[in-house]
């Protein structure tokens, strides 16, 4: 806040007015932003159980090809365009049960992972507008990281 004397009157020294500042300008992020996705994939699993007794051991696994990508032309707020793709994906998971009459109470766990791509373009001002910047990530998760 800036502070402005006011005129001297009676010989008392001048009291600050304080002036408040400007508000802030709006920010426009456009409501209108959307993520558009489309693809699909093919795999196949396979897996084999044996029992003991009242006790089920299990193992199985499988894998799929993805072409599954989706983009977007405005994304935060500069406007920038962006995208990702998911390119393969699979889990391996081990199972430990128990058997009861015609029910089978079991435990799984695992290791999933797949391959997925992202980008993000830079709309450039000045002397490079009409032109773009593009960077991209190429990532294997493995574990959900």
């Amino acid at each position: 806040m800036l502070a402005r004397p006011a005129a001297m009157a009676g010989g008392h020294p001048p009291k600050p007015v304080l002036i408040p500042p400007a508000p802030a300008a709006p920010v426009f992020i456009p409501d209108d932003a959307k993520f558009s996705t489309g693809g699909g994939l093919i795999g196949g699993a396979i897996g084999w159980n044996a029992q003991y007794g009242a006790w089920v051991f299990g193992i199985e696994g499988d894998y799929s090809y993805a072409a599954v990508s989706g983009h977007s032309d405005f994304c935060g707020t500069t406007g920038n365009s962006c995208g990702s793709r998911l390119e393969s994906l699979g889990t391996v998971r081990g199972r430990v049960g128990a058997v009861a009459n015609d029910w089978m109470l079991y435990a799984t766990g695992g290791w999933a992972f797949g391959e997925v791509s992202g980008y993000s373009t830079a709309k450039l001002s000045g002397d490079a507008a009409g032109q773009s910047a593009r960077a991209s990530k190429s990532a294997l998760l493995r574990n959900g990281r």
